[in-house]
């Protein structure tokens, strides 16, 4: 008897009941139909692995597919879906989940925790305010450690590390387990002394390393080379001691003086390497531009390099997108004041 049902393309308007019949099915493709529901009779396919519901009309998950307790592979893209439901969490041995295209604005709180052998999530094409969609476009690690700096889970800490751009961030608009240093001078060698020899990284979960400019500064490629060889270390370093630290490299903030460019030739390294060791990397370069795509001015002091108390709360915003570091309420002014 056939494993595989393929009913792509049918014009159905439901699912006919004798497939329900073959119990011994471990795939079912559905795409390009007219569903908006499923049979209760549905939860009888007790050996189904894989099921594609893509293109269809559902407006909500059907609750019968929490039944299916060997189900690995869903695609329900395509669809009315607003929301993921925490019934979800039903799905233990779920790998793969595929809701692109939906109108899905917001995920469960505890999504990437609660579904441990979640491997791949597909959520393009949705208007996700929850993590955001940064967030939701880097894939179900991303997803895990967002969700679990936004509910503080397992007092895991937050560490920003990085040059003196960030000591301006008021620490009263912190969540309570961020904590910050910002270091004078901090050349990439600077910041590798202090993580090597100062840093407490005891209880962090993630580190987020600010680079600043001071290699830059220099005005020499060689440096700028050297600085990017410099963060390998670094990162070779943590996780030497730390394994369970996630490391997150939060790029050269632009800048408005004659050192712009060599700036976006570091972030170009820095990238490099933070796709090369598996690490997020935050580009904070468009968030600066205006519309026209130049440089807004108003963000910066008069000497073009560092940014004003509204500079300020771009760039604290900027990170916000990647890992949750402020406090959730309208009107959190990061700045100093």
């Amino acid at each position: 008897m056939a494993t595989e049902v393929n009913l792509r393309s049918r014009s159905l308007l439901t699912l006919p009941l004798e497939v329900c019949e073959k119990t011994n099915i471990r795939k079912l493709d559905c795409k390009y139909n007219n569903m908006k529901n499923l049979p209760g009779r549905f939860r009888e396919l007790e050996n189904l692995r894989e099921l594609n519901l893509g293109c269809n009309r559902f407006r909500d998950i059907p609750n019968v597919l929490w039944k299916l307790s060997k189900l690995v592979i869903l695609d329900i893209s395509y669809n009315n879906l607003t929301r993921i439901p925490v019934s979800i969490y039903e799905l233990k041995v779920l790998e793969t989940l595929d809701a692109s295209y939906n109108k899905i604005t917001t995920l469960p709180s505890q999504f990437g925790m609660k579904m441990e052998n979640l491997q791949k999530v597909y959520l393009f094409g949705n208007p996700l305010q929850d993590p955001p969609i940064d967030v939701c476009g880097s894939g179900i690690e991303a997803i895990r450690e967002y969700q679990i700096h936004k509910t503080g889970a397992d007092g895991a800490l937050t560490y920003i590390v990085g040059d003196s751009t960030i000591k301006d961030i008021n620490r009263g608009t912190l969540l309570g387990n961020v904590k910050v240093t910002a270091l004078s001078d901090a050349t990439m060698k600077r910041v590798h002394h202090f993580l090597n020899r100062q840093a407490d990284l005891e209880g962090v979960r993630t580190l987020i390393i600010h680079i600043g400019t001071y290699d830059v500064s220099k005005g020499k490629f060689d440096q700028i080379r050297y600085a990017a060889v410099e963060l390998r270390d670094i990162i070779k370093d943590v996780y030497l001691i730390h394994r369970n630290v996630h490391i997150v490299i939060s790029g050269i903030l632009p800048r408005n003086d004659p050192f712009h460019n060599d700036g976006r030739l570091m972030n170009d390294y820095l990238r490099a390497v933070a796709k090369e060791d598996d690490c997020l990397f935050i580009d904070h370069e468009g968030i600066f531009n205006k519309r026209n795509g130049k440089m807004d001015e108003s963000l910066f002091k008069q000497d073009g390099l560092h940014l004003n108390s509204r500079g300020i709360i771009k760039a604290a915003h900027s990170i916000q997108k990647v890992i949750p570091i402020l406090k959730n309420h309208p009107g959190t002014n990061p700045f100093m004041c």
